[in-house]
């Protein structure tokens, strides 16, 4: 269970109040990466197409190593 992630690790820290990150944010992209890679897909390599045709990477995150 827990699809490779470790559980009940605290990843970076947060100013006094919590309200912003003090070292090592992630941002949205950064977990969706960490989701595909997870699940064994290669994300960087994962693209589709946008309505005109150009290739659109599937996310500009990267995936945060510390998780696993």
């Amino acid at each position: 269970a827990g699809g490779g992630v470790r559980g009940g690790q605290v990843i970076g820290s947060s100013d006094a109040t919590g309200a912003y990150p003090k070292d090592r944010p992630v941002s949205p992209a950064d977990i969706h990466a960490s989701i595909y890679a997870a699940l064994g897909y290669d994300y960087r390599e994962i693209s589709y197409r946008s309505s005109d045709g150009r290739p659109v990477s599937l996310t500009e995150g990267s995936t945060i190593s510390e998780l696993f």
